[in-house]
């Protein structure tokens, strides 16, 4: 297993947030129903699921440069960030392949 030391730009999260949003878009205009003003729209929870993603992301890059560079000795932090890191992108791809089979799903169905 290698080190993943994510990019700083945070370009591949935004690049994935956008795809999500897109199709989460796409899947609703198929529902045509209203769920109510106080529900969350479900492209607002992604993002922020993204926005968690991509700031675990920093936060693990940040520890890891440190650590490489000599500034940190602090291994168990910065390998628990990179963890924590992992799994939260590792989550963000899950959704975004569920919601693309979800939308996927329904563009199959017959109406």
């Amino acid at each position: 297993m290698s080190l993943y030391v994510p990019d700083a730009t945070g370009g591949a999260a935004q690049a994935l947030a956008s795809q999500i949003g897109d199709t989460a878009a796409k899947i609703g205009s198929l529902g045509g129903k209203d769920v109510g003003a106080t529900s969350v729209p479900f492209a607002d929870l992604v993002g922020q699921l993204i926005g968690a993603a991509s700031a675990k992301d920093q936060a693990a890059h940040r520890a890891a440069a440190e650590f490489a560079s000599g500034a940190s000795d602090d291994i168990h932090g910065t390998m628990i960030a990179v963890k924590e890191a992992d799994v939260a992108v590792r989550l963000a791809a899950t959704v975004r392949t569920k919601v693309i089979d979800a939308f996927y799903e329904l563009w199959r169905m017959s109406v």
